[in-house]
């Protein structure tokens, strides 16, 4: 397991690092347009970044301030080791402590059930977003 830290940032702060992590992921990997990656939330959501111990960036996510938490990227090489999960609780915890709701993501439907792990609930009918399949999910944690 790779030893990672997670840290809140900005896009004005960590442009550089978010933005080459969701490239590797989405725009080479998933082959999601490039025109579709970037939109008008980056400048203003909270940015989660995984760290290794040198200071390497490993995965983000965002939260926006409709409660959407999203752009959730871990680099393949990194994958199965907790990284992904340390980003979403962070994520939820940032959340709730903005005290958004609801809180939800457009998951894609191949990791729906790493979602329902974190109690996230389907709410919405498959939709594809960016050519891939997605599913409105939804926190029902009984703790909000």
């Amino acid at each position: 397991m790779t030893n990672h830290t997670v840290i809140t940032t900005t896009w004005k702060v960590d442009q550089q690092r978010l933005s080459k992590i969701r490239e590797t992921v989405f725009i080479q990997e998933q082959s999601v347009p490039i025109e579709m990656e970037w939109d008008e939330w980056d400048a203003k959501a909270w940015h989660l970044l995984a760290l290794d111990h040198n200071d390497q960036p490993l995965g983000t996510a965002r939260i926006c301030t409709n409660g959407q938490i999203g752009r959730m990227a871990v680099l393949q090489q990194y994958r199965r080791q907790g990284i992904g999960s340390a980003l979403l609780k962070q994520a939820i915890k940032l959340a709730k402590a903005e005290q958004l709701n609801p809180i939800f993501i457009h998951a894609q439907t191949s990791v729906e059930a790493f979602y329902a792990h974190f109690d996230f609930t389907v709410t919405g009918k498959e939709f594809i977003e960016a050519g891939i399949s997605h599913i409105e999910m939804h926190l029902t944690d009984k703790n909000r």
